[in-house]
């Protein structure tokens, strides 16, 4: 976080506010961090009604945001955003809920989930918890795996920066649904921004938007791409990289989605990232560690 970037950067703690001041910093070279994130999520709906392969493929791309790396990920969303008169709201969060189900628990590896876990859970006592299959972890950890929570607020924050959800960054498997007030579907676009805009960091936000909407409103989804600096994934270390634009259909096989949600076998998958890493022996690795 930020504290590790300051010591890298400007040097021991005491000496900061001189090296700040002094515009001196410690490290003489560009350095580029990520810092975290609260992610929203935010679902634009629009007028027309959703389908069910459309309610059941959304649905499974906000589980696998929270379940991905036991939601240690800055880029998982936290804070969904639904439309608040949105007739099909309901069925959106049962289908969430039953994809979660189905995916299994993973061990909380990194360091302080559970107690960032805890504390969200005081700030939210009434949440919803989630339960699915357990996964063993491959060596001894000292914590076990928890449930997925989920708490859906009764309506929007009126002073997001003193709401808990919206300035501390989680790093644990929950999630907060918002239902956003809104008289049109611009409207509810121009709201969400203007929350997401209050919630802690910059680094991600996730918007899907419904095809109807996106004929409707074509210069809200084309030409508004301003937002973001920087590019991430870029492995090949093309130069002026300035934005990657992914376009794909709403629904499909061609959607991106891991194996456990297509219904592979879990040993299937093991001995597929056993092979990645090491071949046959890694195969036979990752199916004796069970």
């Amino acid at each position: 976080g930020l504290p590790t970037h300051d010591l890298i950067v400007w040097g021991p703690k005491e000496e900061q506010a001189r090296q700040k001041a002094d515009n001196d910093p410690k490290l003489k070279v560009p350095m580029t961090s990520e810092l975290g994130c609260i992610t929203p999520f935010i679902i634009v709906a629009g007028d027309k009604a959703w389908t069910q392969a459309e309610l059941d493929t959304h649905a499974r791309n906000v589980a696998i945001s929270l379940v991905n790396n036991v939601s240690c990920n800055c880029c998982a969303g936290k804070v969904l955003m639904l439309p608040e008169g949105w007739t099909q709201r309901k069925a959106f969060m049962d289908a969430v809920k039953k994809v979660l189900r189905g995916c299994q628990l993973e061990p909380p590896f990194y360091p302080g989930t559970k107690a960032r876990y805890n504390a969200w859970k005081e700030k939210y006592p009434y949440a919803e918890e989630v339960h699915a299959p357990i996964m063993p972890p491959s060596k001894p950890i000292d914590d076990e795996a928890m449930p997925y929570l989920i708490y859906s607020m009764d309506a929007c924050p009126k002073d997001p920066k003193s709401e808990y959800c919206m300035q501390v960054e989680p790093f644990a498997p929950v999630l907060n649904v918002i239902p956003m007030p809104a008289s049109s579907t611009e409207d509810f676009m121009v709201k969400a921004a203007a929350l997401s805009n209050e919630m802690f960091g910059t680094l991600s936000c996730t918007v899907v938007v419904h095809p109807s909407v996106q004929k409707a409103l074509p210069e809200a989804v084309e030409t508004n791409c301003s937002s973001g600096v920087g590019v991430v994934g870029n492995t090949m270390l093309i130069d002026s990289v300035q934005k990657t634009v992914y376009r794909g259909p709403f629904v499909g096989l061609a959607v991106p989605q891991p194996l456990h949600c297509l219904g592979v076998p879990g040993p299937v998958i093991l001995g597929l990232c056993g092979y990645v890493v090491d071949g046959f022996r890694g195969v036979y690795r990752a199916l004796s560690s069970k």
